[in-house]
């Protein structure tokens, strides 16, 4: 049991240590007891021991990672912090979403589990939120309110939208064709802020929003090139045999800030 608990935390210490964003994953830290091989080019850091499996994400765009089987609740050994960060989670519609350097495991039951690991939708959310995390109202203490993050994030699904016709409309046009794209993004995305935020809110957003510059900027924020275009990274572990002894308890972990 010791042994276990050094090496869990030893593969805890090393998943949270910094790493430079990187398109392709990092050396495996440790590979103890796993019920299934981890699949080449899967591109997420993991470490694998009796009792769960840990993932890291090294690439330098967000992702969403969906689970199934007989897993625990994730706990994140680290997270990314601030508004654009939680903005980028609310705005993934299911999974957990791991920001470049966030690290996030799961306690393994029994029986078998599945990790699915897709490009966040929409690619561009977390460059908007970045854009957009500034005008988030506070309260009195300094703190943005959920329901504003959640908001904000809904605002990212309308954007992101408009944005990408509009970059697609451009192609191939004149000056006055741009012209054209760019007064029906700006229209768009013009009512969707009105629609969503509050009228002071909105009269500062809007002037930030409408920015060919700035839509640029967000139309190249892309898939990593190591993520299947439109597709998924699979990681499996097969159930325990039936004469393995029970899973032990996970050591604790020290707190980390809390993310959606």
């Amino acid at each position: 049991m010791r042994r276990l608990a050094v090496l869990v935390m030893a593969a805890s210490v090393l998943l949270a240590a910094p790493l430079p964003a990187a398109a392709a994953p990092a050396p495996k830290p440790c590979s103890y007891d796993a019920r299934g091989a981890v699949p080449a080019g899967f591109v997420l850091d993991s470490c694998i021991d009796v009792a769960g499996v840990a993932l890291r994400n090294t690439l330098d765009v967000p992702v969403v990672v969906g689970t199934a089987g007989d897993l625990g609740p994730a706990v994140r050994l680290h997270t990314s912090s601030g508004d654009a960060a939680t903005i980028t989670r609310y705005a993934a519609p299911a999974g957990e979403v791991l920001l470049p350097g966030d690290v996030v495991r799961w306690r393994l039951g029994a029986g078998p589990g599945d990790w699915t690991v897709s490009a966040l939708d929409p690619p561009a959310a977390m460059a908007v939120a970045e854009s957009l995390a500034r005008f988030l109202p506070e309260d009195a203490e300094g703190r943005p309110d959920r329901a504003d993050q959640e908001t904000f994030a809904a605002l990212i699904h309308s954007i992101v939208p408009a944005v990408t016709a509009r970059m697609e409309c451009v192609q191939d046009a004149n000056f006055l064709g741009v012209a054209a794209c760019d007064v029906d993004a700006s229209a768009a995305i013009a009512r969707a802020v009105a629609d969503r935020l509050p009228r002071a809110v909105a009269d500062e957003v809007t002037p930030a929003v409408l920015d060919a510059g700035t839509w640029a900027v967000w139309a190249g924020a892309g898939v990593a090139a190591a993520l299947p275009a439109g597709g998924e990274l699979r990681l499996r572990q097969g159930a325990r045999p039936a004469s393995a002894p029970p899973v032990p308890a996970w050591p604790p972990v020290p707190a980390s800030p809390s993310a959606p």
